[in-house]
């Protein structure tokens, strides 16, 4: 069900993209293409994100467990099959492991961590369709105790506005690679603290903007890092912009601190 084929590259930062990834033309189309993900997503606002997902503890209008009693048997039973294959799948996990691990230990103080599978979150879902423009997401990294980012993007039939891409660079004076926003297509790189990532605009559309999200967490919630995206004051609204789909936060480039193993926090 799972290409491994991967292109490798080590700038601006450590990442791999798999074309094609999803082998299973059914499975590939439903995730692609399946009206229930649609229909739920239809009173949310503009590009409100929505997911279903693996074994997570606390749900919300914007995160439901699988199985739910919101979907039909054959999209439980689809999305739940194809999370849990990705999951396990001993040749992504092994795959990471080659290529990102050395760059943990080159970096990382102490770094001894497992990547094991059930580390992995993952979850199926979408950025609701848009009647406005909006930024999807700035300048960030992730948190300190997520030791790999990546995404399957799903783009819809038909949704053919260039839009909504993934940019990578290692800082504010670094070259931007731009990763488009393509059809079965998987990126993911190890959080390092040069990993700095966005989304870009997101124009008017009627499409949804679909991907399966995954994470590996360190395996006793460690942090290696202290990034933490700044927020602002959430009683004053006149520094925030409306053309942020977060606008509640501060993305942008900022110094980001190695942690020594004493250091490391809980995970709230």
């Amino acid at each position: 069900m799972i290409n491994l084929d991967y292109e490798f590259s080590e700038l601006p930062f450590p990442h791999i993209i798999i074309r094609n990834v999803i082998k299973d033309k059914y499975v590939h189309e439903f995730l692609r293409h399946n009206t229930e993900i649609t229909e739920y997503m239809a009173n949310m606002r503009n590009l409100e994100r929505f997911q279903v997902f693996l074994n997570r503890g606390t749900e919300s209008r914007w995160n439901i467990k699988l199985p739910s009693e919101n979907f039909t048997d054959e999209f439980n039973r689809v999305t739940r099959d194809f999370l849990t294959t990705f999951k396990y799948h001993s040749g992504i996990n092994e795959l990471f492991k080659e290529l990102f691990v050395p760059y943990y230990e080159k970096e990382f103080i102490d770094f001894d961590d497992q990547l094991r599978p059930k580390k992995l979150d993952i979850s199926y879902g979408a950025y609701n369709a848009c009647t406005e423009a909006k930024n999807i997401i700035g300048w960030h990294l992730d948190r300190g105790n997520k030791l790999i980012a990546g995404f399957i993007y799903l783009r819809e039939k038909g949704d053919t506005v260039d839009d909504g891409h993934l940019q990578i660079s290692s800082g504010p004076d670094s070259f931007i690679k731009e990763i488009p926003y393509e059809d079965n297509v998987l990126v993911a790189w190890p959080n390092l603290t040069n990993a700095w990532h966005r989304a870009t605009v997101r124009y008017p559309t009627k499409h949804l903007r679909r991907i399966v999200n995954f994470i590996q967490e360190t395996d006793k919630d460690r942090f290696y890092h202290d990034y933490e995206t700044d927020k602002h004051d959430k009683n004053d609204k006149s520094s925030r912009s409306i053309h942020e789909l977060h606008s509640i936060k501060m993305f942008g480039f900022k110094e980001v601190h190695l942690n020594e193993r004493e250091e490391s926090k809980t995970t709230t």
